[in-house]
């Protein structure tokens, strides 16, 4: 269908989803809907919609509210009522719901407890700014929701330790390119029992690297996070790779025996203004 042919409803709509996908691409944006009980959601109230969140977004973090503020004050007391009664479930449920009222929705993680996910939403999450939900338009059949979820307010899921476990052992064994990866370490990170410096770890990282020609990377298992004896958290895994020596003379290519690295390994992470940082590394044929 050409587009001359295109009804102005029509045209409206797809103007809508263009401005959808600019606000993904620039800001982010996730757009959810909650139905009310009849009617209908016209475009032209979607780009009233649409218009109201790129003058939030446009307007920068500065216009962005507590989800606390959105929340009923009645609501937060009945939850820390129900959580002193140990009723987990209970409690999360009244302020989930007390924050769809205010035009907010998040989903619990399937890796969370009832426990562990209440403390989340009654301290982090009501702490946590985003953009203020646009006000219910007159006649509108479906509620216009601001998304937040576990992972946009604390990086310390399983999903991140993974991500970062896994990306941090890619670059140690790609001794191709420089070590990129110092950001991920604390101030201090383990030396043995002792503690050293970020830069000494790095240093130690990179003569060790600086011993291999060439490494080929083999498995990959992960493990999964696990509670130390110490109160630490770690990040088990699998992991296996070949690695080729450097040679005695540089002029020559290498002649050392490859050596096959397989075994367990972990990292040890610590939690750093609701994000993750490494403290601790042990794989084959390395530790920090």
């Amino acid at each position: 269908m050409h587009q001359d042919d295109l009804s102005p409803e029509e045209r409206l709509r797809i103007q809508n989803e263009l401005t959808k996908s600019d606000l993904t691409d620039k800001h982010g944006a996730a757009f959810e809907f909650v139905a009310e009980n009849s009617g209908e959601f016209t475009p032209e109230m979607e780009q009233q919609f649409l218009q109201n969140i790129s003058r939030i977004e446009d307007g920068g973090t500065e216009s962005y509210v507590p989800i606390r503020s959105l929340v009923s004050n009645k609501a937060i007391k009945v939850a820390a009522a129900k959580a002193k009664q140990q009723k987990w479930e209970e409690a999360a449920d009244e302020l989930l719901q007390a924050c769809i009222a205010g035009g907010v929705m998040t989903e619990q993680p399937d890796w969370i407890s009832p426990r562990g996910w209440y403390a989340f939403l009654s301290t982090d999450f009501l702490d946590h700014t985003i953009p203020p939900p646009p006000p219910v338009e007159p006649g509108a059949t479906q509620r216009h929701m601001v998304g937040a979820f576990y992972d946009q307010v604390r990086q310390d899921s399983p999903e991140t330790m993974l991500m970062m476990t896994s990306n941090l052992l890619l670059d140690i064994l790609n001794v191709k390119d420089p070590f990129a990866s110092t950001h991920l370490f604390a101030e201090e990170v383990r030396n043995g029992q002792a503690l050293q410096s970020r830069e000494n770890a790095i240093t130690k990282i990179n003569a060790w690297r600086e011993k291999w020609s060439n490494i080929e990377p083999g498995g990959f298992n992960p493990g999964g996070p696990m509670r130390g004896p110490d109160g630490a958290t770690y990040y088990r895994f699998e992991c296996s790779f070949n690695a080729t020596p450097i040679s005695v003379d540089d002029s020559t290519p290498s002649t050392g025996k490859v050596t096959l690295y397989d075994g367990d390994g972990v990292v040890q992470f610590i939690s750093v203004d609701k994000h993750l940082e490494v403290v601790g590394l042990m794989m084959p044929g390395f530790e920090l």
